[in-house]
């Protein structure tokens, strides 16, 4: 699902799979409501991370989108929480009842601010971890990995022309400067 404005309306989305951006997901996010309200959808956002601020515009969508008995959320990240609050917005999306709001979330593992109420201590982390194991899988990289053949590589020789060589030689001894 991409293009102009004018392309994109032309797409019909009674597809299998619809493979979106979240930039042109919230641009046409009035379509996608319009078309998918009420039908059973399954949502799948790769870099979870794009909806880790649930002050933000990417969250509030997908929350917005998803939150309906007939959707299925599936968030994937590779990269590790980078504050104890991303584990909310995660929380909120995967296992909305845990927490009734931001507030009791703050409640329950703020234990310190500072004079500004900047969160300075966070704690019952382990409540926080269990919360964020409800219906989630953590898959490591050395699960993955130990399923995957070995990797290898079979060079291809081949002769440049000779501007082309001199280029590549160029652009090696200026990569390699410090």
């Amino acid at each position: 699902y991409a293009g102009t404005p004018a392309k994109r309306k032309a797409i019909k989305l009674n597809k299998q799979f619809i493979i979106v951006s979240i930039g042109i997901f919230k641009r046409d996010f009035d379509r996608f409501i319009a078309e998918f309200d009420h039908k059973p959808v399954s949502v799948i956002v790769d870099e979870a991370t794009s909806i880790k601020n649930v002050g933000s515009d990417n969250h509030k969508k997908v929350h917005q989108f998803t939150n309906r008995p007939d959707c299925y959320l599936m968030l994937l990240t590779g990269t590790p929480l980078s504050t104890p609050i991303d584990a909310y917005a995660y929380v909120k999306m995967i296992s909305p009842g845990v927490y009734r709001s931001l507030h009791q979330f703050e409640g329950i593992h703020v234990s310190e601010r500072d004079y500004f109420g900047n969160v300075t201590k966070w704690g019952n982390l382990e409540l926080m971890q269990e919360n964020l194991a409800l219906n989630s899988t953590r898959v490591r990289k050395e699960d993955v990995l130990k399923d995957l053949p070995e990797v290898t590589y079979q060079p291809i020789f081949y002769d440049l022309e000779p501007e082309h060589a001199k280029l590549y030689k160029l652009s090696l001894i200026h990569i390699s400067e410090p």
